[in-house]
């Protein structure tokens, strides 16, 4: 189950990262995915995701990891939240390269839903990660994407 695992999210998730990056590529697009927020650093908001991104990132990486190659198995459940999340994220995506605000914002409180998912793997796991690592970890995930996408983006679009 490992391998099916590595190879859908993974691929998904290169979907994902590739659509971010024709995102950036286009200035329509690009202010789009702005929505309200003004890309100068006067804009707290912007200079907030800008900060958390990163540590998102690789938090989401760690996360994945630990069920992908770590521990002992990976089961249907994590194959499952994990492609329901990645999905969220493309339709997030889909959303803006169509210039569809709706759709967007939408598709944000859709993956906002679903990175609660990511805090029942620190309870599931198996791995010679610390569980404290894995609990910052989704924690983190589940703030980024409620908080800064989803109160912070989201909202004062709708």
């Amino acid at each position: 189950m490992r391998a099916e695992f590595a190879g859908v999210t993974g691929a998904i998730g290169v979907g994902v990262v590739l659509s971010y990056a024709v995102i950036a590529s286009k200035s329509a697009t690009r202010q789009a995915a702005l929505g309200a927020w003004s890309a100068n650093s006067n804009d707290f908001r912007f200079v907030l995701w800008s900060l958390a991104t990163l540590p998102t990132a690789a938090f989401f990486l760690l996360l994945w990891y630990d069920v992908a190659f770590s521990g002992t198995e990976t089961e249907y459940a994590e194959l499952i939240g994990f492609t329901v999340f990645l999905l969220c994220a493309l339709l997030f995506s889909i959303g803006i390269l169509e210039l569809q605000r709706t759709a967007a914002i939408r598709a944000v409180w859709l993956t906002a839903i679903a990175s609660f998912f990511f805090l029942f793997l620190p309870m599931r796991s198996s791995s010679n990660i610390p569980t404290a690592w894995l609990w910052v970890a989704a924690s983190w995930v589940v703030f980024h994407h409620v908080f800064i996408d989803g109160w912070l983006w989201a909202l004062p679009l709708q």
